[in-house]
């Protein structure tokens, strides 16, 4: 399990918290807002979303779910930054989607 106060880098710049956010978001495009993840992925996650969590970053992994929080500022910088690579965009109605370039990098390094 990793802090995501010093995050594991998993390829280059993008850290396993970027992984498991750009899975999450890639598997469930649309149904996040930033803000709505970051609250989502908190100590009480569930679903899709847990899971991946779980399998990238372990289960003892903690989030606290408060967005304002240092932990929910790491995964809101997560998210600008996988924006800002290309990987992830807003759409219309301020939810996250995986980009084709996103996607791609989420399915050659989905975990099983």
């Amino acid at each position: 399990p990793r802090s995501p106060a010093a995050p594991a880098v998993f390829s280059g710049e993008l850290s396993l918290l970027g992984l498991a956010i750009l899975g999450i978001v890639a598997e469930l495009g649309g149904r996040y807002s930033p803000e709505q993840l970051a609250v989502s992925i908190g100590s009480e996650r569930i679903g899709l979303a847990g899971w991946i969590i779980d399998r990238v970053l372990g289960s003892a992994a903690e989030f606290p779910d408060n967005p304002d929080n240092e932990d929910g500022e790491a995964i809101q910088r997560e998210v600008a930054g996988l924006c800002e690579r290309g990987l992830l965009h807003l759409s219309a109605s301020r939810r996250l989607e995986a980009t084709p370039d996103g996607a791609a990098l989420w399915a050659r390094n989905r975990l099983a």
